[in-house]
This record gives C-alpha cells, structure tokens and sequence, in this order.
C-alpha cells in the first residue's frame, strides 16, 4: 500500500476536456407524454457515453424526498414543479456553456419550451436532434397509474392529456425546425417484457444514438470553437504556418522553330490526295494549317505557291522555308 501510494505522488496534472469526443456539441430532445417511456428510451440510448442527462423530473423527486413528500401526491405540489424545472434550466446553462453532450428531456407539448433551448445551444454551437416517443393516449394513462401504484410517481391525468395533445399537434413544427434527417420517431405503445425490450427495441435504439455520436460536426460555430480549442491546448496562439508553396520558374516564351520541334504538315502524294511527313522548324502557321487543312478538305489539285504563301514569314528560322522546299523535293512534285 505504501508502495503503490507513493507512485502516484507528484505534481498536480491539469486535465482538459477532449474538444474532439464524439458526444461534444451534440444536444438532443427526447420528447414524450407521461407513460410514453422516454427517461427509458433515453438512459438506453445514451447511458454510458458522456452524455448529460437534463431531466426536471429528477430534481421533481430530490425535492420531494427533502419535503417529506410521497411520491403519488407530486401533481399536488405545483410550487416544487417549478422550482424543479428551475433547476433543470441552472444546469442545462451549466453544461451548455462547456459544449457538453445534452440529453434533454421533455414533454414537448408547448412549442416555445423546445425553439426557445434549440436556438440557445444553436448559436453556443450546437447540432441538435429530436427523438419523439409515441405512444396512444390509452397506454399512456394506463402507465402513469400502473407506475403510482407501485410507489412512483402519479401525474395527474390532465397533465397527460396536455402533453399527448400538445405533442401530437407541434410534431410537424417540430419536424421543420430540426430537419427531416434529425427529427425520430420511436413507437413504444406496445408493453414488452424487460427481455423482449432488450432484444428488440434496445439494439435499434443503440444504432441510432451511435449514428448520432459518429456524426461530424456541421455547425460552423461549433467548428471554430473546436479549432480555437485545439490551439489552446497545443499552446498554439495562430494557426501553424502554410506550407511553403514552390517557386515558379519562369522561362522565355519560344516558337516551335526556336525549339526545333516535330510537325506535322499534309502534302500532296504522287498518286494524287495527299499525305502526312513530319517538318522541322515551321513556326506558329503550320497550327492554323493543319487546322484547315482536314482530308476531307485536303487540296491535293492546289500548288505548292499557295502552300508557301500560307507559310511565308511565320517562322523567324531562314531554313524554315528550305527544309519545306527539301520536304516536297523528296515527294518528286518540287
């Protein structure tokens, strides 16, 4: 024991939250009526990954238990659900202002107590999606009093009937404010055993929150606040310089007869139509040449005078014309 408590004495380490964890900048909605099975949805989505739960409920029953009271009389008790909610908004501000990973649960029947949070962590950055847990009204009131019974806590009924309502009517606002591809939909209405639910909605539910986590970062405001906590961190005040770029060398613009380049230049053949010999040092007109001068087109009846014409003070070489005058001498019409 003294051995292994001496091997972790020494200087203090600062450590730094990663700006490049998958859970950063990541804020998402779970909205259900009471009974609808959202705080269950959401801890097997999201339970060990970082991700901070935003539950009002939680706070709803620490202040209860401090108040003495039980937990089937929380819809008697208005003055703690707003001190409740209260504390849910201290410390979704407290997460939001270090660029957590949110879960935040809600009931999503008012439109404004989802918009107003969505745009906040919006400018702080924030991707922010939206899971809904539908369940038929029936069920949801059939869980409400199944849970009060066994010693849970009992919403009152027109609670329920607010937030299924309220719910089912924002669900397309809902889908216009997040986005078709971060708006989900989860059906629970159906009452599964705990094994049931672990081999078939669990696995579903853990594929989209991985798609969720594995997502880039897409909010530019959220981008420049992992580069500047890049910088922090590597200690690095300005960006690393560019790579230097290589110097360019320029060179003297020559013509092909300066160069002493290949070209390619039609004549006319001894059996008549005309062929193709490569010429040496013709300058820049033999390009407008060969242009013309396709074998659909070849001039075959025309004279050697206009093909020198075409080619007269292109070439600033003087053996330009004389090598011409060699080229048609070996194909015997010189």
């Amino acid at each position: 024991m003294i051995e292994l408590a001496e091997a972790f004495r020494g200087p203090p380490v600062q450590l730094t939250e990663g700006v490049r964890d998958k859970h950063i900048l990541k804020a998402v909605f779970v909205a259900g009526a009471g009974g609808a099975g959202k705080s269950a949805v959401a801890k097997e989505m999201f339970g060990g990954t970082g991700m901070k739960p935003i539950n009002a409920d939680t706070h709803l029953e620490r202040l209860l238990k401090q108040a003495n009271v039980p937990l089937g009389k929380a819809g008697q008790q208005y003055g703690v659900f707003n001190q409740a909610r209260d504390l849910r908004n201290v410390e979704l501000g407290h997460y939001g202002r270090r660029r957590l990973g949110l879960v935040i649960d809600s009931t999503g029947w008012a439109y404004d107590r989802i918009a107003k949070p969505f745009h906040r962590l919006q400018k702080l950055g924030y991707d922010c999606y939206m899971v809904v847990v539908q369940t038929s009204l029936k069920t949801a009131h059939r869980r409400n009093a199944a849970r009060a019974a066994t010693g849970g806590r009992d919403v009152p009924a027109s609670f329920i009937d607010d937030a299924w309502y309220g719910l089912e009517k924002n669900i397309g606002r809902y889908k216009k404010l997040f986005g078709r591809r971060r708006f989900i939909t989860v059906q629970n209405d159906r009452d599964r055993t705990p094994t049931e639910f672990q081999k078939v909605l669990v696995p579903a539910l853990r594929k989209i929150a991985r798609r969720i986590l594995k997502a880039p970062i897409t909010n530019r405001t959220g981008k420049k606040w992992v580069e500047a906590g890049e910088k922090a961190q590597h200690g690095l005040d300005t960006p690393p310089p560019k790579r230097p770029a290589k110097p360019k060398i320029s060179e003297p613009k020559r013509s092909k007869a300066q160069r002493g380049g290949l070209s390619r230049v039609f004549v006319p053949a001894a059996g008549g139509g005309h062929r193709e010999i490569p010429v040496q040092g013709v300058g820049r007109a033999k390009t407008r040449f060969n242009t013309r001068l396709k074998p659909s087109r070849a001039p075959g009846d025309r004279s050697r005078g206009w093909i020198k014409r075409l080619f007269k003070g292109a070439s600033t070489d003087k053996d330009s014309d004389l090598r011409l005058s060699e080229a048609f001498a070996t194909d015997g019409r010189a």
